[in-house]
């Protein structure tokens, strides 16, 4: 309901590219905005009723597990979900049950994220960040090989404009022109924003899914 009564709040073109009126250029007032909006979410995040979270993430997952997208591609890039995060691990099992290459990041310097090998469990360590993370030492999967990237976020909008959480390491990795798989941004659908803060290089994701639907935001899929 969350979801329907969104969308009938204002008309949304689901192929528009077009950047939210919330765009900042001044890069202090962009800092101070998404911070604030960003505590926000999280404390709504956390404060989300359990039962609702295990509905909805099992709808997600069933949607994107059901996706073209999902089921043509050989080589899913995704991160580990921890906390209150929308959880990942249904999408990394059935992956693996189908014999898929899937990808998990590691934070290797400012802004980057590099993308290992998916093994088992056991083999994830814990972060500085509180992450789980493939150790150093497992395959990398270079970014042109990708086919589908499973994107996190704190909110998001419909048109896939989103807000991480502050490193920038999906922004830069998917400026990058080796990137060309599609990108898919699971969330639940009380955290949805129209207007998110935007800066010169926050990157917009292609598909937009929570437990109610499924936006698509690029012509060519």
């Amino acid at each position: 309901m969350a979801f329907r009564k969104y969308l009938q709040q204002r008309e949304w073109t689901s192929l528009s590219r077009v950047r939210s009126l919330v765009y900042l250029k001044d890069e202090q007032q962009l800092l101070v905005a998404k911070k604030k909006l960003r505590n926000e979410i999280l404390q709504e995040r956390r404060s989300l009723d359990r039962n609702y979270r295990d509905v909805a993430t099992k709808a997600i997952t069933e949607t994107i597990l059901a996706m073209a997208e999902f089921t043509s591609c050989q080589c899913l890039f995704t991160y580990i979900g921890v906390g209150d995060e929308f959880d990942t691990r249904e999408l990394i099992n059935r992956s693996v049950s189908e014999q898929k290459r899937v990808g998990v990041p590691r934070v290797s310097g400012k802004h980057q994220l590099v993308i290992h090998q998916f093994q088992n469990y056991d083999a994830l360590t814990k972060s500085s960040f509180g992450l789980l993370e493939p150790q150093r030492e497992s395959p990398i999967i270079e970014p042109a090989q990708l086919d589908l990237i499973i994107v996190p976020c704190v909110t998001s909008n419909l048109k896939g404009e989103r807000l991480g959480y502050g490193g920038g390491f999906y922004d830069h990795f998917l400026r990058s022109n080796q990137v060309k798989a599609v990108t898919v941004l699971p969330i639940f659908s009380p955290l949805l924003r129209e207007d998110i803060p935007l800066g010169e290089y926050d990157q917009a994701v292609d598909i937009v899914v929570t437990e109610s639907g499924i936006v698509y935001n690029r012509t060519n899929l």
